[in-house]
């Protein structure tokens, strides 16, 4: 695994956009990230280190954080259904470990404000084209279209109303069965 560095959001007059550039020092490898103007901001408050006045997963995900004294082991790109991702890997209190799927851009925010950081496999690099090196980073990346991944976002649902709830025993069940399907696919 290779750690990912990445750019402070920049506008881009072609596109409209903010475009973040992804890359790793040791490599020639760099993928731009297109973003909208709200994600842009929550990241440039996140390192200034000012919360955000919008209300986002980010937020979501670090009041779970703090309520049920979880860490966040690792932030890694993932690629799933031809899109990236960002899976984050975490433990709680007991040493079970979860995780989940989010966007780059709401990576990016957890990534500065938990001094956590992001990497990505050689293997995904090499997938990756020198001509093709522009990810648009929206929440349509969230939608699934098989069977399976509508299944696992059905069991991830669970499993974090199963940690709300302190009930750990079926929320490691329940990361048993994603670990089960994510193995078949």
């Amino acid at each position: 695994m290779l750690k990912i560095n990445f750019t402070r959001p920049q506008f881009d007059t072609l596109s409209q956009k903010y475009k973040i550039s992804l890359y790793i020092d040791s490599m020639s490898f760099e993928v731009d990230v297109y973003i909208d103007k709200i994600k842009a901001q929550e990241i440039l408050l996140a390192t200034e280190n000012i919360e955000s006045n919008h209300s986002n997963i980010y937020e979501l995900f670090s009041s779970i954080v703090i309520s049920y004294e979880i860490t966040i082991e690792t932030i890694e790109i993932v690629m799933k259904n031809q899109k990236l991702f960002a899976l984050i890997n975490f433990s709680n209190s007991n040493n079970n470990c979860f995780s989940t799927l989010i966007s780059i851009s709401n990576a990016l925010v957890l990534s500065i404000k938990n001094s956590v950081p992001i990497f990505i496999s050689e293997s995904l690099i090499n997938h990756f084209s020198p001509d093709i090196d522009i990810i648009i980073d929206d929440e349509l990346n969230c939608n699934f279209d098989s069977k399976e991944d509508k299944e696992i976002e059905k069991l991830q649902n669970e499993l974090v109303i199963a940690i709300n709830n302190e009930n750990y025993e079926v929320a490691a069940l329940i990361r048993d069965k994603i670990k089960k399907i994510n193995g078949a696919i």
